[in-house]
């Protein structure tokens, strides 16, 4: 699952640097089946990207949904 979140971050920042102008919109499907309750760590890791992409600079016009069903 790192793995996943450390292929994302890097495929945002590419978008960000050769289209800043341009919106991005991704969708992350069964988000809640993947990170379980005690897994702190995946949670922080997204986090921690949701935060370095608020905090790019020029701001890229990105945005992620992540979708989850609640049981």
């Amino acid at each position: 699952m790192i793995q996943a979140l450390d292929i994302l971050q890097k495929q945002l920042q590419d978008c960000a640097i050769k289209n800043p102008d341009q919106q991005y919109t991704y969708l992350l499907p069964d988000w809640l089946a993947l990170i379980q309750s005690d897994d702190h760590l995946i949670a922080r890791r997204l986090k921690e990207l949701l935060l370095d992409i608020e905090d790019s600079r020029p701001q890229p016009r990105m945005t992620l949904i992540a979708i989850a069903t609640a049981i």
